[in-house]
């Protein structure tokens, strides 16, 4: 399919050899607005961080399209509280790659 922006291939996903995800196979299309929904449990954010590749699949694989840029925000017990960043940081964080190690913020 030549309009997919991720694809799938007998992907299973999971933590210390217990699979969360079993032989995962399709599509993501570009420009396609897709929600990943489910019970608590099911494996939603373990998919999500195979895809941005934090977690290394036990078998198969995420294909990305060239030039697809993906991005995760952990949940919130994920993250680290005690870590000290003010919101126009993160949001910023956003701008690195146009503005790369030494550039500057403006206003645009």
């Amino acid at each position: 399919m030549t309009n997919a922006c991720l694809t799938f291939r007998d992907l299973t996903l999971g933590y210390n050899s217990h699979p969360a995800i079993h032989h995962l196979n399709g599509t993501v299309r570009k420009g396609s607005l897709t929600a990943v929904v489910g019970a608590n449990g099911s494996g939603k954010s373990t998919l999500m961080k195979g895809i941005v590749g934090v977690l290394k699949p036990m078998e198969g694989t995420v294909v990305r399209a060239p030039g697809v840029r993906t991005a995760y925000l952990p949940q919130q017990s994920e993250l680290d509280r005690s870590f000290p960043a003010r919101v126009v940081d993160l949001v910023s964080l956003g701008l690195w790659p146009k503005r790369g190690m030494l550039g500057r913020y403006t206003k645009e």
